[in-house]
């Protein structure tokens, strides 16, 4: 058994001896698979170039159409985006699927990780641009039917008690008016999907929203059935739910999101700049 094991381990040594010499030392070969990654590298992440330069250059654009037409340019930005998000996705998975040598491994790693982040901040850019003119929109009715309401309870003088109850009456059925209407509005946000960066607001203004209906239910209730010793509390509460997005806890947890953005962005930086000082390593060894 032993001598035929040396047999073998001295047939393994010769064949290894064989292939050097036929092929080129260790080091060679491995030199020549990383310069092949780094070729296939080079051709996926040219390819990458173009969908990376339209996520820049319409997110350039963002805020700058007016309101009026915002709607109508959003849609065109983010068909635009979604084919970006989709190419870059697909480039990121050839990145992933590409066999990288030992050598190469930290750089691929990098590779993929900044295209995948790259994918992300590009649906968060075009999730962005979708909400902001939804918003407007959902929300635009709101200032009218305030008005509305407003005007209805500011009645104050009626003559006799048939007069009075009359007011009541109206005012009533203006509050279950808006609080219809209200809810409306909400339930059309509630089909809008925000990204993080926007989800403070998102869910201030449904908060808002939910506040206002409530408010306007009861005081309808009250007024209804001549209950008029806590009116002056509900509308406190209703005019909190109506101020309620400009709070410093919504305003802070709004701050933090767009912080939570800025970093994003910034760690793509860094792992942009670490990807080249990796493929730049590399290459100094070829």
């Amino acid at each position: 058994m032993g001598a035929r094991r040396s047999r073998t381990v001295a047939a393994i040594v010769a064949a290894s001896g064989l292939l050097v010499a036929c092929g080129g030392s260790s080091a060679q070969r491995s030199g020549h698979r990383v310069a092949a990654y780094l070729r296939q590298v080079n051709v996926i992440e040219h390819q990458l170039s173009t969908p990376l330069a339209t996520v820049t250059r319409t997110s350039a654009t963002v805020g700058r159409a007016a309101a009026a037409a915002a709607q109508r340019s959003s849609r065109g930005q983010v068909a635009t985006l979604l084919v970006a998000e989709a190419r870059i996705r697909r480039l990121g998975g050839r990145l992933a699927a590409l066999p990288a040598p030992a050598p190469a491994a930290h750089l691929r790693t990098l590779l993929v990780r900044l295209a995948d982040g790259q994918a992300q901040l590009t649906d968060q850019t075009a999730r962005l641009i979708a909400y902001l003119p939804a918003l407007r929109s959902d929300l635009r009715p709101l200032s009218k039917d305030l008005l509305a309401l407003e005007r209805v309870l500011a009645v104050n003088q009626a003559k006799g008690a048939g007069a009075v109850q009359t007011v009541y009456a109206q005012k009533a059925a203006a509050l279950r008016t808006f609080g219809g209407q209200v809810e409306a509005i909400a339930g059309r946000l509630l089909r809008v999907h925000p990204p993080s960066v926007a989800l403070p607001d998102y869910r201030g203004q449904l908060h808002s929203l939910d506040g206002m209906s409530s408010a306007a239910g009861r005081l309808a209730g009250d007024l209804a059935t001549d209950h008029t010793s806590a009116i002056g509390g509900l509308l406190t509460r209703f005019d909190r739910a109506a101020a309620a997005t400009g709070t410093v806890a919504l305003q802070r947890a709004q701050r933090a999101a767009v912080r939570a953005y800025d970093l994003q962005v910034h760690q793509l930086t860094l792992l942009s700049a670490q990807a080249d000082a990796a493929r730049l390593s590399l290459a100094r060894t070829l």
